[in-house]
């Protein structure tokens, strides 16, 4: 289908993922138990290192099946969003708007960052896992969500989550334009990929700011921006 050291190109993209379908459907019943068994111990994998970055560096989080349930809960919800991606049949790279810099806010802001910069470290795999192995989206995802933890690290109040739209755009745009320009992509297809990222970029400091109030409240959680606004004193 494509020769080594050939460029992929729209055609041969759509070539190998009708080659892999029909893999998928023509799969016999050992096959796919095997299949499963192997993202059953990927996301195993996955998970046990998040786990044990919070009990050797943060025991008070592990310790707390509260918080616990709050970080499996933004876990989860790019997982859903990236399986949503895959349900969407429609000529647009979807991919870029899975919004992985909303759970990098949100855990930085909740937590702090070293814990967001590793959690989306893991996160981002498990984005391009559940799209079938699409790692094309990891460096993206991971770059554009590492340089928003940096936005929202000293946060001092609730508006500047917006100021995170431009360091979102910065790291998509960057390490798109680098892959494209690496792999020799159409310029069509580039930019319909900055399109796709800078819908992310406005619409993810938007996403987050109404989860944190939903997680403050459900939860009980009391960060940085709560103290700030009870220390005000026109509260």
């Amino acid at each position: 289908i494509v020769s080594k050291h050939e460029p992929i190109n729209e055609n041969t993209k759509l070539k190998l993922e009708s080659y892999k379908r029909i893999r998928n459907e023509q799969m016999g019943t050992s096959d796919f138990y095997m299949q499963q068994a192997g993202r059953f111990l990927f996301v195993s994998i996955m998970l046990f290192l998040i786990g044990i970055f919070l009990y050797k560096m943060r025991e008070n989080i592990y310790n707390n099946n509260l918080k616990l349930v709050l970080i499996a809960s933004v876990v989860l919800l790019q997982c859903l969003f990236s399986y949503f991606s895959l349900q969407l049949k429609i000529n647009f790279p979807i991919e870029y708007i899975i919004f992985v810099p909303v759970a990098a806010m949100l855990l930085t802001i909740i937590f702090d960052s070293r814990l967001a910069v590793y959690a989306i470290m893991v996160i981002s795999i498990l984005v391009s896992a559940v799209r079938g192995g699409d790692y094309d989206i990891l460096i993206p995802n991971f770059c554009a969500s590492v340089l928003v933890v940096y936005s929202v690290r000293d946060i001092k109040n609730r508006s500047q989550i917006f100021v995170s739209m431009i360091y979102i755009l910065i790291g998509y745009v960057i390490t798109i334009v680098a892959i494209g320009l690496e792999r020799y992509d159409d310029f069509s297809m580039i930019k319909s990929q900055l399109f796709a990222a800078s819908l992310n970029a406005v619409l993810s400091p938007i996403l987050a700011y109404g989860l944190l109030i939903f997680y403050e409240r459900v939860f009980g959680v009391a960060t940085d921006l709560v103290f700030l606004e009870l220390s005000d004193f026109n509260h």
